[in-house]
């Protein structure tokens, strides 16, 4: 368990952890949803659930037969995204549980996966859930930042949230890891933002990815990582108990260092795989395994 101060972690106790494979070279693409925030659960918009309705399985279905055929065997898949659908809160925006189509919802999908020998990446939250609360059609948008920091809001996420999924899907071959949060550094203060007004500080940030890590590492056998928005923030990283590293880039982020820096000169042990990168460079997955990346997820549509 992590330790307040002194930013250690608990190892590992999963006896038989599955872990990246060495010497492969992941080629892989981010779905990353059909819908934001409604492919996992129900909300205004989605009543009746997300993959599990027919609708959105035979998109589902048609996207995973065309990256079968085309090679492609990983995906990264964002889950709970911003907590617009599938978490029940109480009035407070405490986390109560799950709603009734989450488990249906994950199942249609890893069926699905496991049909057309896809592995996913489930993104568990993403940093849009820290922004300003909006309402729209009785949806709340953003205003999480309380599940993050330490507190009865963040140990009923844990407690009610994050750790049934963990436990329901702790070995299922169709996952290939779980991905914590999604680009953290734009709502941590000292990193990517400066607006205190949607984003926590440092120390709590760290210490929920910290704890979130454990529990990855209790419930499941799977590997665990979090997709940094970049390496120029490797440092914040050092301390978690990731399995494997995961970074974007992007050209608009040039203070990046570039694909093409070999993560030797980076000062990387463990596994690092080029989590997002734009679909119109191509080229630069090639790049990245020459660098020393063990894969790379291009980002579709840019």
């Amino acid at each position: 368990m992590w330790v307040s101060g002194s930013k250690r972690f608990g190892a590992s106790t999963g006896a038989q952890r599955a872990r990246f494979p060495a010497g492969e070279f992941v080629r892989g693409v981010n779905l990353p949803w059909i819908t934001y925030g409604g492919d996992f659960g129900a909300n205004a918009w989605r009543p009746q659930g997300g993959v599990n309705q027919p609708d959105r399985r035979a998109e589902v279905e048609a996207a995973f037969a065309r990256l079968s055929a085309a090679g492609i065997r990983t995906v990264r898949w964002w889950l709970l995204c911003d907590g617009r659908a599938g978490i029940r809160f109480s009035p407070t925006g405490r986390p109560d549980g799950l709603d009734d189509y989450v488990f249906r919802d994950i199942d249609a999908a890893l069926a699905l996966a496991g049909h057309h020998r896809v592995r996913v990446i489930f993104v568990l939250l993403d940093f849009i859930m820290c922004r300003r609360r909006r309402d729209v059609n009785g949806v709340a948008i953003g205003g999480r930042r309380q599940l993050l920091r330490r507190g009865s809001h963040r140990e009923a996420l844990f407690a009610h949230v994050l750790q049934p999924i963990l436990k329901r899907y702790r070995s299922d071959p169709a996952i290939f890891a779980w991905d914590i949060f999604n680009e953290p550094e734009w709502v941590t203060l000292g990193l990517g933002s400066k607006n205190p007004a949607a984003a926590i500080r440092r120390h709590d940030m760290a210490e929920f990815l910290g704890e979130a890590c454990d529990v990855v590492h209790r419930e499941t056998v799977h590997p665990v990582t979090v997709g940094s928005a970049g390496t120029r923030w490797r440092h914040f990283y050092r301390a978690l108990p990731l399995d494997f590293h995961e970074v974007h880039w992007y050209e608009s982020l040039r203070s990046n260092p570039a694909p093409d820096v070999p993560l030797s000169e980076l000062g990387f042990v463990k596994p690092v795989v080029l989590g997002e990168f734009p679909e119109s460079n191509q080229a630069l997955a090639d790049t990245a395994r020459k660098a020393g990346y063990a894969g790379a997820f291009f980002w579709p549509g840019v």
